[in-house]
């Protein structure tokens, strides 16, 4: 099992009809190469976690860096995991997260690449936006 996250940035509107097209086929692709994962975006920034069989998040890396609806894709840390974190994900998406990105870092000038000083940071805010996405939702 292996896990990877990635930043970029995002040269599409952000609107709802323009994420879930990005949501539609993460679905599809990540279920067929047994992939797990999160999506966020806020601002001007992507930021993606994966995990995973260690061969399909890197061909499904290779096709995320062809797509133009962003550039600067930067991973951010990578590794070997027990056990997946989100295990009955096919892939969560945050274009407005329960605790917001700006809370745990200081983001950017719009543009400007994100930078990070732990990526661990990321995937624990990754994490506790999923399962809070999730509560909501069981909650509706």
């Amino acid at each position: 099992m292996h896990y990877l996250l990635y930043t970029s940035q995002a040269l599409i509107p952000d609107t709802p009809a323009e994420h879930d097209a990005i949501l539609q086929s993460c679905h599809r692709n990540n279920a067929a190469a047994g992939l797990t994962g999160f999506l966020v975006r806020e601002g001007g920034h992507f930021i993606q976690y994966l995990e995973g069989p260690e061969a399909a998040i890197r061909a499904t890396l290779n096709r995320i860096a062809c797509d133009p609806r962003h550039t600067g894709l930067r991973v951010l840390c990578e590794g070997g995991l027990d056990a997946k974190r989100l295990p009955d994900w096919q892939m969560g998406f945050g274009d407005t997260a329960v605790v917001p990105l700006s809370e745990v870092l200081t983001l950017p000038a719009p543009g400007a690449p994100l930078e990070i000083d732990d990526p661990f940071d990321l995937i624990v805010f990754m994490v506790a936006n999923s399962s809070a996405l999730r509560e909501l939702a069981s909650a509706a």
